[in-house]
């Protein structure tokens, strides 16, 4: 594991629904990871949408949050819509991308309770899949959470802006370089970069720590 670099105390993340590996990566790299509570929730962020490669490719899941357009709601307050039968959805999707994988059994029983738990917060939901991946990964910290908006807070490192679902949004992180990694139809579809860390936990089970270490720029 990378040791922390001097000076990185603390980073600013949003909440994220089973993030991707770079994410992971600042729990590695930053003593304390922070999410403000009092963050207005925003459509079209990885708060409730996550990609995994499937057969056909690329495939995004979204958790459906209630009230549509008119949700301008802190993000602890953000309510997932269970009235659809997403998590059923979501779960059909995860089981046929990773069913052949090496490592999905080992992970399954306890991926599937939280799914069809119906968290009724989404962040809720979002904090106990970050527990689940973290622990999977060894990785033994947990995030510290703060009511203020972001703007109140100290001069801590601002993460936020290097995870968008749109690449054109995304700003570049100095400090992470995806690395190749054995994946179910990498030979259909070649390596897909930027998937939820779930993948590379399916693929790579007890190395995958290994291999999320490799990704941090020294």
């Amino acid at each position: 594991m990378k040791p922390t670099a001097p000076g990185r105390e603390a980073a600013l993340l949003d909440m994220a629904y089973l993030p991707n590996i770079q994410y992971l990566g600042k729990f590695l790299l930053y003593d304390t990871i922070v999410f403000c509570q009092g963050e207005r929730y925003s459509k079209q962020t990885f708060r409730n949408r996550a990609r995994l490669a499937a057969a056909n490719g690329p495939l995004e899941l979204v958790v459906p949050v209630r009230a549509g357009r008119g949700l301008r709601l802190p993000m602890a307050e953000a309510l997932v819509d269970n009235s659809l039968p997403w998590w059923r959805n979501h779960w059909q999707s995860i089981v046929s991308a990773y069913r052949s994988s090496p490592f999905f059994e080992h992970f399954e029983d306890e991926l599937r309770q939280i799914l069809w738990a119906r968290h009724e917060r989404l962040i809720e939901l979002d904090l106990a899949l970050l527990q689940f991946l973290l622990r999977a990964f060894g990785i033994r910290k947990q995030p510290l959470f703060l009511d203020c908006p972001a703007h109140e807070l100290p001069n801590w490192a601002d993460c936020r802006p290097l995870f968008s679902p749109k690449e054109a949004r995304q700003a570049p992180d100095p400090d992470f370089r995806q690395r190749p990694y054995a994946q179910v139809f990498a030979p259909r579809h070649g390596f897909l970069p930027g998937l939820s860390a779930l993948d590379l936990l399916c693929n790579e089970g007890p190395d995958a720590r290994d291999v999320l270490a490799q990704c941090l720029v020294p």
